[in-house]
């Protein structure tokens, strides 16, 4: 009786396809990130794409969160050690006592009735403060929203974040400049 055979796929169309599908599902995380977004803010919003000059968001992250997370040094699983990065992140961003502030806040939130987990979550936290302090001092865009999927390889992370205003005195100094100052 004669096999059948099958057509095999080549270990290079099984890449280009599992690229594909990767791409697929972070363009899909991306739309579901903007709706969300949309439907909180109060102001008219504008979408970069990643195509800019600064270096993606998601990379940062990743990167902060590797003292804590399994795929780094820690023993945190990634949800958990993304969701206190991002937390860090944005509170690295605010005055030094706003910043104590929402960190005993979101401890209370996170921890409401263990005196030493709120400590130990506030002393993670505030770890991760200084290590995106250190990191990407320059970095001040904040993080609005992001989403964590399972892919192949690990996990793929998406951010949304809104970029700062920009100060006054750089935009006088853009005015001087265009005047030819």
């Amino acid at each position: 009786m004669p096999r059948k055979h099958r057509k095999q796929r080549r270990p290079k169309d099984r890449m280009q396809e599992a690229t594909a599908e990767a791409e697929a599902a972070v363009r899909a995380g991306a739309d579901r990130l903007r709706a969300r977004v949309e439907r909180v803010a109060e102001a008219p919003t504008t979408w970069f794409t990643g195509e800019q000059e600064l270096p993606k968001i998601s990379g940062r992250v990743i990167e902060l969160a590797e003292p804590i997370s399994e795929a780094g040094d820690g023993v945190l699983p990634a949800r958990t050690a993304i969701s206190f990065a991002t937390l860090a992140w944005n509170l690295s961003l605010l005055p030094e006592d706003v910043r104590r502030r929402e960190l005993r806040a979101a401890a209370k939130e996170v921890e409401p009735d263990s005196l030493a987990l709120r400590f130990e979550f506030q002393h993670m936290v505030s770890m991760l403060v200084r290590r995106k302090r250190e990191l990407f001092p320059e970095d001040e865009r904040f993080i609005m929203d992001y989403e964590l999927v399972p892919a192949a390889n690990g996990h793929t992370l998406t951010v949304m974040c809104a970029m700062p205003p920009e100060d006054e005195a750089d935009d006088a100094e853009n005015a001087a400049e265009g005047a030819g100052a």
